[in-house]
C-alpha cells in the first residue's frame, strides 16, 4: 500500500483520468473499498443534480449496476448521495446500516438500500 505522500504524488502526475482513475480504485481496494463511485457537477441546485448529461461520474461497479441504478433513478432517493450533498469528507457505511436499524429511511430509501443489498454492494465509499 502506498503512502499518502506517495499517492498523491501519482494521482496529481495522471496523464489521463482513466489513469488517475486506475490508481485511486486500486488504493481505495487496498483500504477494503472494493466499489467507489465518484460524481460531479457544476449545475447543483438545492432541489437538483442538473442535467445528467453534464455530469462526470465514475464507478468502478458493473455496467449493469450502473444501468439499473439510473435508469430506474435509484440515485436520486440513495441515502448516500443525500448524505454527500449534505456533508464533506467520507461516511462510513456504518452509518447507513444504523439509520435503517432505527427505523429512519423513506420507503424509496429502503428499496435503494435492498437494491445494493441484493447486488452485495452494502460496503461502498461515497465521499
Amino acid at each position: 500500500m502506498r503512502t499518502l505522500v506517495e499517492q498523491l504524488s501519482k494521482l496529481t502526475n495522471a496523464r489521463t483520468v482513466e489513469d488517475l482513475w486506475t490508481l485511486h480504485t486500486e488504493q481505495m481496494d487496498a483500504y477494503g473499498f472494493d466499489r467507489v463511485m465518484y460524481g460531479y457537477t457544476r449545475y447543483r441546485t438545492s432541489s437538483s443534480l442538473g442535467d445528467p448529461q453534464d455530469w462526470v461520474l465514475l464507478s468502478n461497479q458493473t455496467p449493469e449496476y450502473m444501468q439499473v441504478f439510473f435508469d430506474e433513478s435509484y440515485y436520486y432517493h440513495a441515502p448516500m448521495l443525500k448524505w454527500a450533498l449534505a456533508n464533506d469528507g467520507a461516511c462510513s457505511w456504518r452509518w447507513m446500516m444504523d439509520m435503517k436499524r432505527i427505523d429512519n429511511l423513506t420507503q424509496s430509501e429502503a428499496r435503494v438500500m435492498e437494491f445494493n443489498r441484493k447486488n452485495e454492494c452494502d460496503g461502498w465509499l461515497y465521499s
